[in-house]
């Protein structure tokens, strides 16, 4: 029989309650930070299915446009092993170095783990692509989020020097409190809009704040 494969896309830190990203592969942990002192991080891959799993690592570079995220291929950190083959119960530490000088600023990445399909297989087989946020740089410092209004547009803007982690975000209009979004990235420097008609106020909560900050819309 052909062997079918459909990938199956899973953004850690964006969607991340459990440790186990899917029943077979295991990964942790699910936010990584490289520091200037260290220069290397690293993420440990477990295979806790019945079945030997190929996977392979690759680091991108992380920014964002028009509140989109974008992906750029990036030499500035690599993944040592690049590729690994893991028998059942068996785990791997993959090392992530950074070999970019320090620039002074929080710069981020993304580890994408990718599946690859094994030839002999038959029938339908979905592939796991787990996409773990990389940090690297300040550890000090904070978001700085602001709200401002657009038309019928609510935009999120982040002045601060490192990256904001939200975990929700509402709008309040005549009505009372509507979710906007759920777990959200906010690169330093930029912005995101939200569609929100006759909004008064937004509400987020983030890792830096999990109680609910209001921030009226100007």
């Amino acid at each position: 029989m052909k062997l079918l494969t459909t990938l199956f896309f899973l953004c850690l830190g964006l969607w991340a309650p459990p440790v186990l990203a899917a029943p077979s592969l295991g990964i942790s942990p699910l936010m990584l930070h490289i520091t200037p002192r260290d220069k290397a991080a690293t993420l440990t891959l477990t295979n806790g299915g019945d079945q030997p799993i190929t996977l392979t690592v690759r680091v991108l570079r992380w920014t964002q446009a028009q509140g989109e995220d974008v992906l750029q291929p990036t030499t500035d950190v690599v993944a040592a092993p690049a590729s690994v083959t893991l028998r059942p119960g068996a785990h791997q530490v993959v090392r992530l170095a950074n070999l970019a000088l320090p620039s002074g600023a929080e710069t981020a990445y993304r580890v994408l783990v990718t599946q690859v399909p094994s030839s002999d297989a038959p029938g339908v087989r979905t592939l796991l692509q787990l996409s773990v946020p990389l940090f690297e740089g300040l550890l000090q410092g904070a978001p700085r989020l602001t709200v401002t209004r657009d038309g019928d547009r609510l935009v999120l803007t982040n002045s601060g020097d490192v990256h904001a982690r939200l975990t929700r975000v509402d709008y309040r209009d005549d009505a009372g409190w509507h979710t906007l979004a759920g777990l959200t990235y906010l690169l330093p420097g930029q912005s995101r809009a939200f569609t929100a008609p006759g909004s008064l106020d937004l509400r987020y909560s983030s890792d830096d704040s999990p109680q609910p900050v209001i921030l009226p819309a100007r």
